[in-house]
């Protein structure tokens, strides 16, 4: 008997919906059983997370209505075992402050490579 793959459901929050899709159509090739949900708004993902099994956030460092420190701080405060992983150009002193915090499990630097961005997905929603 075939097993079943469990479907797992990444959440990108970025500040345009634009580079969402961006990035979830650069994952989809490398993330099988895998579904991307793209979210602008922090609070909208925050009340997202209420309704949704989320198995890992994918987060520009800036969104439409905070930076990545105050999410991270927002969603580690709330559900502290979910993994959230933070795209970013430069790794400020805030940034930097929220990874030794532990708001992010994992950092990706852009421009991002596709075999990094998939294995560290991959490694932090298993």
């Amino acid at each position: 008997m075939a097993q079943q793959t469990q479907r797992r459901t990444i959440l990108i929050a970025t500040a345009t919906h634009a580079a969402g899709l961006l990035i979830s159509k650069f994952l989809q090739p490398y993330l099988h059983s895998t579904t991307c949900l793209v979210y602008i708004s922090g609070v909208d993902v925050l009340d997202a997370l209420t309704r949704l099994d989320i198995d890992l956030i994918i987060t520009d460092d800036w969104l439409s209505d905070m930076h990545a420190y105050d999410f991270g701080q927002a969603i580690k405060g709330a559900h502290p075992q979910l993994p959230v992983i933070l795209l970013t150009t430069l790794a400020t002193a805030k940034i930097q402050e929220g990874i030794q915090r532990g708001l992010f499990d994992g950092v990706l630097i852009k421009p991002l490579h596709v075999a990094e961005a998939s294995n560290k997905a991959v490694t932090i929603s298993a």
